[in-house]
């Protein structure tokens, strides 16, 4: 904060730059440039992250769950022209959810390269970490004729992480095991407390993952297929996002593929979480089980 001549503070950027001559130890050459416009800027900014985060892809998802279910024939068969603007309704709402995705993809990304995005951690139970991104996410698998299954005797533990981010990464992975798994197919997620870590696993039975894309999945805007981004959407920033997220929780993520199937985990250390009263956890974390 810098104050003006008025009396009033104001927040300023403040460079400075050593100027130095022949024999003379130096000068350094301080500038502040008044910077309220650029804080108000960023205060907008912040405001409509928010708004788009929570205000409108909240009811946006549930908006499209809620279609997806009427189309699906849950409250009984509709009539044909019904079904045609419930479907065309539904089809729209998943476009929208897939922009508002990508802006917010597009942001995280600045704030991760700008070293601005903030971490709310707390307390959570590792099976809401689990069940949360499977449930919201449970239409868009539908539509790929998938289905996402909670595998294994999960660990009572509750995890001390800031839990949007950590269903962020868990929906991201979700998604992309849908998109690329074969129809009838399901999507396994399995979670194992050993050797200090909790990890997290999201299995799809897909064709694994080009031998030639594997050194470059977590790169920013990286799609297995440069048609990948217009047949299935998305920025190809999920997964770069996903890696950054993780690692602030000083965490590590990875992936093993086959022909017949990529298992992506992230590993959480136990020093961010705590085994709940009464648990008994056991278990060896190995490399993943690539089907």
């Amino acid at each position: 904060m810098h104050r003006r001549a008025d009396g009033e503070m104001i927040p300023v950027d403040v460079t400075m730059q050593l100027i130095r001559r022949p024999g003379d130890p130096g000068t350094f050459i301080s500038v502040a440039r008044d910077a309220t416009e650029r804080k108000k800027v960023e205060q907008l900014k912040n405001e409509f992250v928010s708004t788009v985060s929570h205000e409108l892809r909240t009811p946006v998802t549930s908006i499209r769950g809620s279609l997806g279910l009427l189309a699906g024939g849950v409250a009984g068969a509709l009539p044909e022209q019904a079904l045609q603007l419930v479907n065309i309704a539904h089809s729209n709402s998943e476009r929208l959810i897939r922009l508002i995705n990508d802006i917010l993809d597009i942001l995280d990304i600045d704030k991760i390269e700008s070293g601005k995005m903030r971490f709310a951690m707390r307390a959570v139970a590792l099976r809401t970490l689990l069940e949360t991104p499977m449930t919201e996410n449970r239409g868009y698998a539908e539509q790929f004729g998938v289905q996402f299954m909670l595998r294994g005797e999960n660990p009572d533990i509750s995890v001390r992480v800031d839990p949007d981010r950590i269903v962020q990464v868990m929906s991201n992975l979700l998604s992309n095991a849908a998109k690329f798994s074969p129809r009838g197919e399901s999507v396994d997620v399995t979670a194992t407390v050993a050797s200090g870590s909790v990890r997290i696993c999201v299995a799809d039975h897909g064709g694994g993952i080009p031998a030639e894309f594997q050194n470059r999945i977590f790169g920013k805007f990286s799609q297995a297929d440069a048609s990948d981004s217009r047949k299935l959407g998305g920025t190809g920033l999920g997964l770069s996002i996903a890696k950054a997220i993780v690692e602030k929780h000083s965490g590590t993520i990875g992936f093993a593929t086959s022909s017949s199937g990529t298992t992506f985990y992230f590993d959480l250390p136990l020093a961010f979480s705590e085994l709940a009263p009464g648990s008994d956890v056991t278990g060896n974390i190995s490399d993943p089980v690539v089907h």
